[in-house]
């Protein structure tokens, strides 16, 4: 048993002195081999021929595929937001609902948004009626002769800087 789960000995003589019923834990022992798996225990009390004499039913998991795939996709993950980050550019993702799976602090400042609606699921309406949008001086298409379901805006803001945007055309037939 591994040394961060030993509180899973406690846990089983719970199981098997009455005072809990059920067992569902997460827990690593060492392989054979020497390396740790990941193993996930259910188990129950069920009545056995006497009172004192109770059965254990229980099966054992091996989860350790599942943990090794969470691992990489939780790392993999946080690489994306760390590259949509640190991007130069305004970021924003949104889902096939509408609603906002991430966008990156540039978005967030040049909208002026508050923290609270930057949250993955608010609804677009939300965060778009919580935007600050930055004087618009002049609106022109950008230069593009290839036809595409994007379309490239470019905006002159208020304080001069300009702003080259790509909008995409959903339902666009070409």
């Amino acid at each position: 048993l591994h040394p961060e789960n030993a509180d899973m000995i406690t846990m089983i003589e719970e199981l098997l002195s009455g005072r809990s019923s059920v067992f569902n834990r997460e827990f690593r022992m060492r392989h054979e081999a020497g390396h740790w798996v990941w193993l996930r225990a259910r188990a129950a009390l069920a009545p056995g021929d006497t009172a004192e004499a109770p059965h254990l039913i229980g099966i054992v998991f091996d989860i350790t595929e599942q943990k090794i795939t969470a691992k990489q996709n939780l790392d993999a993950e946080l690489r994306l937001k760390d590259a949509i980050e640190n991007i130069s550019e305004a970021f924003v993702l949104w889902d096939a609902n509408n609603r906002l799976v991430l966008c990156n602090s540039k978005y967030q400042q040049f909208h002026s948004l508050p923290a609270s609606v930057c949250v993955p699921g608010t609804p677009y309406a939300t965060v778009t009626g919580s935007a600050k949008e930055p004087i618009v001086r002049q609106l022109a298409p950008a230069a593009s002769g290839e036809i595409s379901d994007t379309t490239s805006i470019e905006l002159q803001l208020g304080d001069g800087r300009w702003l080259h945007a790509e909008v995409e055309t959903l339902g666009r037939e070409h």
